[in-house]
């Protein structure tokens, strides 16, 4: 089995210092928080995140894009490593395609309250503060329609469409 198959992915906004033999990535939120000064703009924005997201094939049309409107819009991100923020540079075997750290980020903030607190003060409060997220998340669920939630439902719904214009024949 390839020895890529069993490393760490690490995807942090500062450089790789721990796990040296794990894959590292960029958070591609950060990235573009850092461009967007320099390239500001909804359509700029857009245009780096459908590259980051594209496949080979995609990508390098993505790319194009962005330097038909700006040839240092273009050489920014190509001066980091494709395989740090781009999916289609993303090593295989890693079955991890995020791009961003939010969950993290997310968890960060929360506990930010308990942090100053007692070591037995701090828990309870992440507990009660992670129970009560999870209560909140189930009480959303019950409110389904469906057998899927809604993001998926609605992404099931626009490829149901699309394939309404193809015609299926026995072969």
């Amino acid at each position: 089995m390839d020895q890529q198959q069993h490393s760490w992915i690490m995807m942090t906004n500062h450089q790789k210092r721990e796990l040296p033999e794990g894959e590292h990535r960029l958070c591609v939120k950060h990235l573009h928080a850092n461009w967007s000064k320099r390239f500001p703009g909804k359509m700029m924005k857009d245009m780096m995140w459908k590259a980051a997201r594209a496949a080979m094939p995609y990508f390098e049309y993505r790319m194009q894009r962005i330097k038909n409107v700006s040839v240092e819009a273009y050489e920014a991100p190509n001066r980091i490593e494709r395989k740090k923020w781009t999916r289609c540079a993303f090593p295989r075997g890693t079955n991890c395609p995020q791009h961003v750290n939010n969950w993290a980020e997310a968890f960060n903030v929360f506990i930010i309250k308990a942090r100053d607190q007692p070591i037995i003060t701090m828990f309870n409060t992440i507990y009660h503060t992670i129970m009560n997220r999870i209560n909140e998340e189930c009480q959303r669920k019950i409110k389904w329609k469906g057998f899927v939630c809604p993001k998926v439902d609605e992404v099931l719904k626009k490829i149901e469409e699309f394939l309404f214009e193809y015609i299926t024949r026995p072969s």
